[in-house]
């Protein structure tokens, strides 16, 4: 959600994907700040998406979020959650945003191509990153799909 009397014309709805880590540089070029060059960034600049010249184009082409031992990327109409791991158990939860918004059928196992794919995806952002320096709250108990899943927040 975004308000800027005189930049932004009210009433607009957009429904592109985007990310909580797109506040920080939204926020400092239009505070009339630069980035620096000398890093990487998730998060992308949003204002230029809302101009006309950029109605169609997209911010990401994928999301991808990790809290060990759980990974999940939204790439397209496509999610993949995944256990890296055995703490939490081994699972792979591959679901169709298109035909399921609320995420209720995972199709894994009829699409094996897209969820190597998107593990390959993964694999790639991946290699790069540290693990987290920060404690993660006691694990919680969500239930997908009809199976119980324990996960880290």
């Amino acid at each position: 959600m975004i308000r800027w009397p005189g930049k932004i014309r009210p009433g607009q709805i957009d429904r592109r994907v985007v990310s909580l880590l797109d506040v920080f540089p939204t926020s400092l070029v239009a505070a009339g700040g630069k980035l620096p060059t000398d890093r990487v960034y998730d998060g992308v600049d949003l204002m230029p998406y809302l101009s006309p010249k950029k109605k169609n184009d997209k911010p990401h082409d994928e999301l991808i979020w990790r809290r060990s031992p759980l990974v999940s990327i939204r790439k397209g109409d496509w999610k993949l959650w995944k256990s890296v791991g055995t703490q939490y158990g081994t699972y792979t939860l591959l679901f169709n945003l298109k035909t399921d918004l609320n995420e209720t059928a995972n199709v894994a196992a009829q699409n094996p191509a897209k969820v190597r794919e998107l593990e390959a995806d993964i694999a790639q952002w991946s290699k790069d990153m540290q693990d987290p320096k920060w404690p993660s709250r006691p694990p919680t108990t969500y239930n997908v799909c009809g199976t119980p899943f324990t996960v880290p927040i």
